[in-house]
């Protein structure tokens, strides 16, 4: 397969308030899931502290998939479901590492505001959804992400699919 130069470093860094998906004021447009998804297993190390506990957050669950968002077309959309005993999600970030299967994946960090919102990741209820342009959805990707606090703790890694 061919190596993955991607622009979605470009999408995460490079996109400001214009574009609609930045604007949508807590709400994000809904997707079209017409696409065969594998969003892998539980996956990663499971490094943080039980739900209910001080501590890192905890991803619980995720799902991975591709979506056609209006104005910015192919996306991944990737959705962390996590708990967190000291709700200090917002403030800290996401670290993804996302690349075409059997390809050189690409390293990304979005930061969250105090009101959980980043470039292409936004915080709703205990769910972070981030959504990565610049794909082809003729491509198998792979994915591993992680959550950290304000206080710079680490959640568990997860691993998925999205083919």
């Amino acid at each position: 397969m061919r190596k993955m130069t991607l622009p979605l470093l470009a999408f995460l860094v490079g996109c400001k308030g214009e574009d609609p998906f930045f604007n949508r004021g807590g709400s994000y447009n809904e997707v079209n899931d017409s696409f065969v998804i594998d969003s892998g297993g539980g996956g990663g190390d499971d490094t943080g502290p039980a739900c209910g506990e001080p501590g890192a957050p905890v991803i619980t669950d995720h799902r991975a998939a591709f979506a056609d968002y209006p104005n910015i077309g192919d996306v991944i959309e990737l959705g962390l479901s996590f708990c967190d005993e000291e709700g200090d999600v917002p403030g800290g970030e996401v670290k993804l590492s996302v690349g075409v299967v059997d390809g050189t994946p690409s390293e990304l960090v979005d930061k969250f505001d105090q009101d959980g919102q980043g470039e292409a990741c936004y915080i709703e209820d205990d769910e972070v959804i981030c959504a990565i342009s610049g794909v082809d959805t003729t491509e198998s990707y792979s994915l591993t992400a992680r959550i950290e606090d304000a206080q710079g703790n680490s959640s568990n890694e997860i691993d998925a699919t999205v083919e």
